[in-house]
């Protein structure tokens, strides 16, 4: 079955490596997700280091596009970030008051 959920890439069990020269902080991916089906469309919002600062970045994958037609809302939300440098935690916590169900502590396909 097919739900609006994101998993946090600091979070998941399996630990992804991050390489040393990589500038990658955190990343959340969201979208509509199903452990066993894979998923439907997905963006990441990530956190990296930029000369020193760690900005977020939100990238949208190819499959993604249709994300923002089925959740108009939700962009329209996101828009609205008034702290450029809202944290991953914060992200975090606005998927979920927006329906999102965390799936950190899942094996994703």
């Amino acid at each position: 079955m097919f739900v609006k959920s994101y998993y946090q890439r600091s979070q998941h069990k399996k630990k992804y490596k991050i390489k040393k020269e990589d500038d990658i902080i955190d990343e959340i991916r969201f979208g509509i997700f199903d452990c066993h089906n894979g998923h439907i469309g997905e963006a990441t919002m990530i956190w990296e280091d930029v000369f020193g600062s760690i900005t977020p970045r939100l990238e949208i994958h190819d499959d993604g596009f249709q994300l923002f037609k089925s959740m108009p809302e939700l962009f329209r939300k996101i828009a609205e970030f008034n702290e450029l440098n809202v944290k991953s935690k914060d992200f975090r916590l606005f998927l979920e008051k927006n329906g999102f169900s965390n799936l950190s502590n899942e094996k994703i396909v």
